[in-house]
């Protein structure tokens, strides 16, 4: 899905394309389709099918640029905010001026992000940590036939597993001779 929207957006952007109706449809939905495709990916990855994808976005290197990037989040808009609001003559476009504000925005940005980070997001991330005694959660291996481990019973598959669909993951708790488990209710 990804793939065709990226090659539509190709497509009406040469020059001998006229269908003008085309063009509207493709330019309506394409935002919302790539937003699909994204989410799609993610919902496919947090359900253990991912496959390379899931390896690749969860590599341990990510960890750093993730924190930076929200750190720039936070960031940016009340730097510029105070710049801006802090000028005592207007602000006039010009290609030159624009590209240098948008290099020191940047520059200050990501400086004050890494700041950020490593002064404020990881002490206070170290020290609730300490103070919660939070364990890291067990890592269960993401295929679709893990098995689950629950109430001291013996393995038996998850309800993705068994192919299961939402809607018997929430009927009544019964066992594999079809009898109700009312150990729960008592």
């Amino acid at each position: 899905m990804t793939h065709l929207m990226l090659y539509l957006n190709f497509l009406i952007s040469q020059f001998d394309w006229d269908n003008q109706t085309a063009t509207n449809f493709i330019n309506a939905f394409s935002r919302t389709i790539w937003a699909a495709s994204v989410g799609w990916i993610i919902f496919v990855c947090v359900k253990g099918y991912g496959g390379p994808i899931n390896w690749f976005l969860c590599l341990q290197i990510w960890k750093i640029p993730a924190k930076v990037s929200y750190g720039m989040y936070l960031v940016h808009y009340s730097m510029m905010f105070a710049f801006y609001s802090s000028a005592v003559e207007p602000v006039y476009f010009t290609v030159t001026s624009v590209l240098f504000r948008f290099v020191a925005f940047l520059s200050l940005t990501i400086i004050l992000a890494i700041l950020v980070t490593a002064l404020i997001d990881n002490p206070i991330a170290m020290l609730l940590k300490s103070l919660m005694d939070i364990k890291p959660p067990q890592e269960k291996p993401l295929t679709k036939d893990s098995r689950e481990i629950s109430d001291g019973q013996t393995n038996t598959p998850s309800v993705a597993s068994r192919g299961c669909n939402v809607s018997q993951a929430f009927e009544a708790n019964e066992n594999e001779n079809g009898e109700k488990n009312n150990e729960k209710s008592k």
